[in-house]
């Protein structure tokens, strides 16, 4: 990962940063949130992801700036995190397969 560690990603993933980065020749957004339930210790753990074209300028279509890829939500953190870097989001790839060509725009 350029500009980030792993560990650095997974702590914002989890702690709930939104996270821009750049992986080839599109560019993600990260969004975390948590819902509460009737269950003040019970807490339902959400991340959401978008991509768009490098090429694209927010100013053309604002509302059309992404395209949501991945949307769950669990109240098993971890797991949520897991499934997120496991599921083949980028081209049939893990976020682990495409690991070294991430680059970390802001969080």
């Amino acid at each position: 990962m350029i500009n980030y560690t792993m560990q650095q990603f997974y702590d914002d993933l989890y702690y709930g940063a939104d996270i821009f980065f750049q992986c080839g020749k599109y560019f993600y957004q990260i969004g975390t949130s948590r819902t509460k339930t009737d269950d003040p210790d019970i807490k339902i753990h959400g991340i959401h992801m978008y991509k768009t074209d490098c090429d694209f300028h927010y100013s053309d279509a604002p509302s059309t700036f992404y395209d949501e890829i991945f949307n769950e939500e669990d109240i098993d953190r971890e797991g949520l995190i897991e499934r997120f870097l496991n599921a083949p989001l980028f081209d049939g790839k893990s976020f682990y397969e495409v690991e070294q060509d991430v680059e970390i725009i802001s969080t």
